[in-house]
C-alpha cells in the first residue's frame, strides 16, 4: 500500500518501486516525525533511488 515510489528501475519512470524503507522504535514515532520520499525529476540524474527524507522530533527529557 505504498503511495511513492522510491526505486525506478534504469532510471524509467514507467518502471516505480518501493523498496526502500525506514524502521524505527515505538519510543520515536511516539514522540513525532514527519517523512518524505524524494521528487523522481529532483533526484533521477543521480541515483535510480531517490531518498527517504525522514525528521524525528524529540523531547529533551525522554533518553532514547
Amino acid at each position: 500500500k505504498e503511495t511513492k515510489p522510491t526505486l525506478y528501475m534504469y532510471r524509467k519512470f514507467d518502471k516505480p518501486y518501493h523498496i526502500d524503507y525506514c524502521f524505527a522504535s515505538s519510543k520515536f514515532v511516539q514522540e513525532g516525525y514527519n517523512f518524505d520520499v524524494g521528487n523522481y525529476n529532483d533526484w533521477t540524474q543521480f541515483s535510480d533511488h531517490c531518498p527517504i527524507i525522514v525528521e524525528i522530533e524529540f523531547n529533551k527529557k525522554n533518553q532514547f
